[in-house]
């Protein structure tokens, strides 16, 4: 567990079947960051787990006219072998055009359906989080563009999620 900065303790999911969580992931919703486009639409993730037990990823996402795809590829694998938490890192290499520095990043599964079929995926640090989804349904068409999740600052999203969580 990780304290978060009201000394709360965050936590992934326990137990993660990552042969089950492998494949392409929706991207529902999330907090705008630096590394993504901000007029992506269709983003979307594809995992694959390789022999060795990391994962393959492949991030895409689309202008919004449709016209031009933007992606990476990177490794995820688990941050402490032995632990039984969903808490990853990733691996890309920038710039994905002349793959030369490596930027890691946290990947934890904070919050997963039983069915495996949504996922809230987010980082320590509190600044990134992602909606996303295996199949684009209802979630989907709710949350997609909604102006009032655009507005929501970080630190609302996080307590609204937190006092769910204490539900």
């Amino acid at each position: 567990m990780e304290p978060d900065g009201e000394g709360k303790p965050m936590t992934a999911v326990r137990g993660l079947d990552l042969e089950r969580y492998m494949g392409r992931w929706y991207e529902i919703a999330c907090f705008p960051s630096a590394f993504q486009p901000r007029d992506g639409r269709g983003t979307r993730a594809t995992y694959a787990l390789r022999p060795d037990g990391t994962v393959r990823v492949l991030n895409e996402t689309w202008t919004a006219d449709g016209s031009r795809r933007a992606s990476i590829e990177g490794t995820a694998f688990r941050a402490d072998p032995a632990a039984d938490e969903a808490r990853l890192k990733v691996r890309f290499y920038v710039p994905p055009f002349l793959p030369v520095f490596p930027v890691v990043g946290d990947y934890w599964v904070l919050f997963l359906d039983e069915n495996y079929q949504y996922a809230l995926v987010g980082q320590p640090s509190k600044k990134h989080l992602w909606i996303i989804s295996f199949t684009f349904g209802w979630v989907g068409r709710y949350y997609q563009g909604r102006s009032a999740w655009k507005r929501m600052s970080t630190t609302n999203w996080w307590r609204r999620l937190e006092n769910k969580a204490m539900m």
